[in-house]
């Protein structure tokens, strides 16, 4: 997998995907939750999409409406992560010009999480 810069919905942090980490869902129904902004925040029924690192720490990338809305943005990030810059490449039968073989090349991507 390639990385992925990844915005929280807040627009507070930046993340970096790469294979030390995962994105998954949660909700407090299955008390799964992590660092929180205050103690409102602890209430059945939200739903969350989180980073979730190897050592076992979380961190909130967003939150949203249903688990079908987080399964849609884990999607989105999912087919972000496999975009690559794609050359087909050249035989080389224009005068002056070599031939090179096809390329796929890993480009920086930037991923913003939906405010809803």
């Amino acid at each position: 997998m390639s990385k992925v810069y990844i915005r929280s919905q807040k627009k507070e942090g930046l993340y970096i995907l790469d294979n030390s980490q995962g994105i998954r869902y949660g909700t407090w129904d299955k008390g799964e939750f992590f660092r929180l902004e205050s103690n409102n925040e602890k209430q059945a029924g939200k739903h969350y999409i989180f980073l979730h690192f190897n050592n076992g720490e979380k961190e909130k990338l967003g939150e949203y409406k249903s688990k079908a809305r987080c399964m849609e943005i884990i999607d989105e990030i999912q087919d972000e992560c496999g975009k690559y810059l794609y050359a087909e490449g050249s035989m080389g039968l224009l005068a002056g010009s070599g031939a090179f073989p096809p390329m796929a090349a890993e480009i920086p991507r930037l991923y913003q999480m939906p405010e809803e």
